[in-house]
């Protein structure tokens, strides 16, 4: 995400019992949280997105508020975001998709 100019202000962030963002950027005073999945069949992009569950949203907004909240960021605007990863053979990157969780 740096090379789209997105800054990495957090990853792996983890509250204990609440839930876990994978990367929290920052890019022109917006807040994003993205979730990554990754897989190696690039066909695999609706099966990626269906493993963020319900559940994982909610698990995802929450940490966010909190972060948002204990590092005095409330007044920024949040974006949740999934980024769905594709990989070659060799496990590397081929493509990313980004999607926003609504």
């Amino acid at each position: 995400m740096s090379r789209q100019g997105f800054a990495i202000i957090g990853h792996r962030f983890s509250i204990h019992n609440v839930g876990e963002i994978d990367l929290i950027c920052l890019r022109d005073d917006t807040i994003y949280f993205v979730e990554v999945k990754a897989r190696s069949d690039s066909s695999q992009y609706g099966g990626l997105a269906e493993a963020i569950t319900n559940e994982k949203i909610k698990r995802i907004r929450s940490t966010a508020a909190i972060f948002l909240r204990d590092n005095k960021l409330s007044d920024k605007t949040a974006v949740l975001l999934a980024a769905l990863v594709s990989l070659d053979k060799n496990q590397e990157i081929e493509h990313i998709k980004y999607l926003p969780i609504y």
